[in-house]
């Protein structure tokens, strides 16, 4: 019975949590926990399964999925440094150019943060609508990117074009280009 309960801890390991094995091989948590700390294995959180949804879904999604408060999912995105997805008009922005687009891959996640759309030659950074403050932003998205994609050129990408002439001319220094794409 123990080398049943020994191989079925080790199949469940990264992807249940301590509970949820407990109560498939009938012991208690602290059984599966302490069995896990011996065996040098890590801990695996309800949060492993949908980490990789922040900044991506929104806040509400995820606190439904996990059945817990928004405020609780807001708090752990912003201490992982992950910006809010963009679900409204940005992602409708996102999913329109996307498609005039060879090969684009949506959502790349960096270390540095989640490139909006990627291409075999430039990273684009999706922002509606961009005035002086969104811009730098932008820029600044963009060139941590550069970090993981330093073969690839940048570009921003709006609907609704909201800048002065000395943001422009900042863009063209930093050779990021400038698209405006309508709806």
């Amino acid at each position: 019975m123990e080398d049943k309960i020994e191989t079925l801890l080790k199949d469940m390991f990264g992807k249940n949590t301590d509970a949820e094995i407990a109560e498939k091989i009938g012991k208690d948590r602290q059984y599966v926990a302490n069995y896990r700390i011996t065996h040098g294995m890590p801990v695996f959180r309800k949060w492993d399964r949908i980490s990789h949804l922040l900044g991506i879904k929104s806040d509400r999604e995820i606190a439904e999925i996990m059945g817990m408060r928004t405020n609780t999912v807001t708090a752990k995105r912003r201490r992982a440094g992950i910006s809010a997805s963009n679900t409204g008009a940005e992602a409708k922005l996102q999913k329109e150019f996307a498609k005039t687009l060879k090969n684009p891959i949506q959502y790349v996640r960096t270390p540095y943060g989640i490139i909006d759309v990627l291409c075999d030659d430039t990273i684009y950074e999706l922002k509606t609508p961009l005035n002086t403050s969104s811009a730098n932003s932008a820029v600044g998205q963009l060139l941590a990117y550069k970090n993981e994609y330093p073969d690839k050129k940048m570009a921003i990408v709006t609907d609704k074009l909201q800048i002065n002439g000395k943001t422009r001319q900042h863009l063209d220094q930093l050779f990021i280009n400038l698209i405006v794409f309508e709806i």
